[in-house]
């Protein structure tokens, strides 16, 4: 059976420290304006300490140990609050948590507030914690049962009674499901983002492959959407070269052609020129590659040599 305990805190909306307003802290809270739990969700050198208000030690024998266990690894700590307008609901967990039987004592800066040092009861890996935001609270998941068998006076629960149960699998698939979604929301925000550093990125390539040519007396023009195999046609009189741009956000050389640009790359040797812009959008510095007939390689001004390397590839379906 799956490890779980509920800590019951106070309402926060981000857990993260003083600026933090506090919501139904009861009377702890009513004195001194802060709570406790006031860093539960706080990332310190990549982990997060819990704490939570219990009546007495936790009793680690409810999560199937030995008596007077001092502490114990693999539980899932779901952390629940009162919201303002009634009902108790899940605000966030630590999977893989270390839970103690007796308040830890600590020295952690990340965790002093009014000159006093903030203990705890739970420790996981930060990318472990998830904190839900406050509409997700009350809009996602069912309050935490009260009456028999369910969340009583005490701040620590573990929900293990018989008519628990159905609960407690609800509580797993919601959990799971969760987290899930919100990897697939993760992956598609760093593919926009890293979609929208690219383009950046090209722009940035683009802009400066024109500027450069633009100052050398050269007419410009864009072919990017031509899809002719280079970016730039730059003209000067009679002379015609075909400039294909690229551009990294960093300061190394490591770029991709498409089979049509390689192609042509080869096909007008004598006038394709590879246009690489490293470091893009900070201090960048443009390299102009060019044939040279003599040494039999792509060339820039600097002496660096292209290295070019074949890639062959397949697509395979049904």
């Amino acid at each position: 059976m799956e490890k779980i305990v509920f800590f019951n805190t106070t309402w926060m909306d981000s857990y993260q420290g003083k600026e933090d307003k506090v919501y139904m802290g009861g009377s702890y809270v009513e004195q001194n304006g802060y709570g406790h739990e006031i860093y539960n969700f706080k990332n310190i050198k990549g982990k997060v300490y819990g704490y939570v208000q219990p009546t007495g030690r936790n009793n680690l024998e409810r999560l199937g140990v030995r008596k007077n266990t001092e502490s114990l690894s693999g539980v899932l700590v779901i952390f629940t609050a009162t919201h303002g307008e009634g009902g108790t609901y899940i605000v966030g967990w630590y999977k893989n948590a270390t839970v103690y039987s007796d308040y830890q004592e600590t020295r952690i800066e990340e965790r002093k507030y009014q000159d006093e040092y903030i203990g705890y009861y739970a420790v996981a890996n930060a990318e472990d914690a998830i904190l839900l935001n406050k509409d997700e609270r009350v809009g996602v998941f069912e309050p935490i049962p009260k009456g028999k068998g369910g969340m009583g006076r005490s701040n620590v629960w573990y929900a293990d009674s018989d008519n628990m149960n159905d609960f407690r699998r609800k509580v797993l698939t919601f959990i799971d499901n969760y987290e899930k979604e919100k990897a697939k929301r993760v992956s598609k925000i760093k593919n926009l983002k890293d979609s929208t550093l690219k383009k950046k990125v090209e722009i940035a390539a683009i802009e400066k492959a024109t500027d450069y040519y633009t100052k050398l007396g050269y007419d410009v023009k864009s072919v990017e959407e031509d899809n002719v195999g280079w970016d730039l046609e730059v003209r000067l009189k009679r002379m015609l070269l075909r400039v294909e741009v690229k551009g990294t956000s960093s300061s190394g050389i490591l770029v991709n052609l498409t089979p049509n640009e390689y192609n042509n790359m080869k096909l007008y040797k004598d006038s394709y020129r590879v246009a690489i812009l490293t470091n893009a959008l900070n201090e960048s510095i443009l390299y102009i590659f060019s044939f040279s007939q003599e040494k039999n390689k792509w060339i820039d001004d600097y002496g660096n040599i292209l290295e070019i390397e074949d890639i062959i590839s397949a697509r395979c379906f049904i």
